[in-house]
């Protein structure tokens, strides 16, 4: 009986937030790729990493853009599978940014394992408390109430963009090269973090899995919850 309401609790958790993801599949597919070429690319050429570092992002890359193709062809039907995919790319990026982020920090300071174990540490703490979330969602349920998580997440954007056009302004004043340096770098760590949250859909699809959810399931229209 516990297990039929946890997998009951899990349907709706998975399918929380997720109707504007899974809107339009195919265009999100495609939007995908642009953004992880945009993100990657710039950073593998210029940044000057050892060719370690570049044959990781090479492999993970090429891996994501076969998966997306693979999906593309029948989403509908692999909607777990898009989930998954959703969460890795999500995770792609946010690595992307957190090496970008790295690489500002360490022109400005000489400490780089110090550096290293900062960033490691505020990269965890946002997935520690979306997987925790996720987890306590599926022990005791979501609440059926309208969300107000759309005009957060509005003004969570809406100080990023401030963030960004402060950003645009310091360079524009020629202020140091050390503080813009600084400035990118906490701008694209704030990104990193907020992009791997999407580390929640890896859960989900874990919840897919454990629970023996289809993406027929999945397609099914339920209520808005809250958080």
């Amino acid at each position: 009986m516990e297990d039929k309401i946890k997998r009951k609790n899990a349907i709706e958790y998975i399918e929380y937030g997720l109707n504007r993801l899974t809107k339009d599949s195919k265009k999100h597919l495609k939007n995908s790729l642009i953004i992880m070429l945009m993100f990657s690319l710039p950073i593998m050429i210029f940044g000057k990493w050892n060719i370690f570092i570049l044959l990781i992002i090479g492999i993970q890359l090429v891996l994501l853009i076969k998966f997306n193709f693979q999906i593309k062809k029948e989403v509908e039907k692999r909607k777990r599978d898009y989930i998954l995919y959703s969460g890795l790319d999500g995770l792609f990026i946010s690595e992307i940014l957190m090496l970008g982020s790295w690489k500002f920090f360490s022109v400005v300071y000489d400490e780089k394992i110090v550096i290293s174990i900062i960033l490691i540490i505020l990269y965890s703490i946002p997935n520690i408390l979306i997987l925790r979330y996720g987890v306590n969602k599926v022990n005791k349920g979501l609440k059926k109430k309208k969300s107000k998580y759309a005009t957060l997440g509005t003004g969570f954007f809406g100080g990023m963009g401030v963030l960004g056009m402060g950003f645009c302004k310091a360079i524009f004043k020629d202020v140091s090269q050390d503080k813009a340096m600084l400035i990118m770098g906490i701008l694209l760590l704030i990104l990193g973090m907020m992009f791997s949250l999407s580390s929640s859909l890896i859960q989900k699809y874990y919840f897919c899995k454990k629970y023996k959810i289809s993406s027929k399931e999945i397609n099914e229209q339920i209520d808005e919850f809250i958080i």
